[in-house]
């Protein structure tokens, strides 16, 4: 369906400067462009191949026209975008479609924060997200991602998988290092708030069968992961399929687990067990200072939550 749609499509690269010809060889082996959108004089290494357009109306001119961006700064990037919403004419980003699937924060927000692919997959950013942010979708249908104003120190990796996956993390949570894997029909949500180390590891799905040796009947369906809000996960965590983690809880480092837990304890061990009960915590770091009580803490966002 996806090449019967490519082949249906009049492509046009809106510029044709350097970030095209630096990934001109990548987009041929995609799709087949044929008109160019820019300023002729400085399009000085174009061949014959291309038809040069030097207004936008003319691309209006064209019969199912389709808009690959391939411009790289925000600012280009932003006034093509917005160009092609107020004349409805679907557009990608260049660098969507070379990197098989794979979506760059940068890129994204450049879009409009929100970008719907050619597999019906939906990837939604705040405008305040921060930090080295991706998000693959090669292999999903009819999936969807929603990743709040969050930040991130070293990387954030959220692959999609099969069919009708949905993620959704909320604002104002900080995150080290963690990869997340959403498959067919599953469903991990992460609340607000919350503070993950680094080597987290949030994987919904097992990725392959497995059955009863007697019946023959499958015994590993997918199951959803649910993190509540202000909820501390630490270094080289584990959460798989059926984990549920309750509001203002802490995850012990090298934690491993499927199973539910309620608010406020801290969890630990492999497999995971409650500890303690009865606990709230708070960002602050103690080598800042080492304080007595939580009212002298300046985060007081446990409270919420409560």
């Amino acid at each position: 369906m996806m090449e019967k749609k490519f082949a249906e499509m009049t492509w046009i690269s809106w510029g044709g400067y350097q970030y095209f010809h630096e990934n001109i060889d990548k987009l041929k082996q995609i799709v087949d462009v044929k008109y160019i959108f820019g300023n002729k004089k400085y399009m000085k290494q174009i061949d014959d191949s291309y038809t040069i357009l030097e207004s936008k109306n003319e691309i209006l001119k064209l019969k199912n026209p389709y808009v690959i961006i391939s411009q790289a700064k925000d600012a280009d990037i932003i006034d093509a975008m917005m160009w092609c919403k107020e004349n409805k004419i679907p557009f990608v980003h260049l660098d969507f479609l070379i990197n098989k699937g794979k979506y760059k924060l940068q890129y994204l927000k450049a879009v409009g924060g929100k970008y719907t692919d050619f597999r019906n997959n939906t990837i939604k950013v705040h405008p305040k997200a921060k930090g080295n942010i991706i998000v693959e979708v090669a292999e999903a249908e009819n999936s969807t991602v929603e990743i709040g104003n969050i930040a991130v120190r070293e990387r954030f990796y959220v692959k999609m998988m099969g069919k009708n996956a949905n993620f959704k993390i909320g604002d104002e949570t900080t995150i080290f290092s963690a990869n997340v894997l959403v498959n067919t029909d599953g469903e991990v949500s992460i609340g607000n708030e919350c503070m993950f180390s680094h080597t987290i590891s949030i994987m919904q799905s097992d990725m392959h069968h497995i059955f009863d040796k007697y019946t023959h009947k499958r015994i590993n369906y997918e199951k959803n992961i649910c993190i509540g809000n202000h909820v501390w996960v630490g270094r080289e965590c584990e959460l798989l399929g059926g984990a549920e983690i309750g509001n203002n809880s802490i995850f012990g480092a090298r934690t491993v687990t499927s199973s539910k837990f309620p608010p406020n304890v801290i969890i630990a061990g492999c497999p995971a067990k409650i500890i303690r009960e009865g606990i709230i915590w708070s960002r602050d770091n103690i080598k800042d200072n080492s304080l007595d009580y939580f009212e002298e803490c300046k985060d007081q966002a446990a409270l919420k939550y409560e």
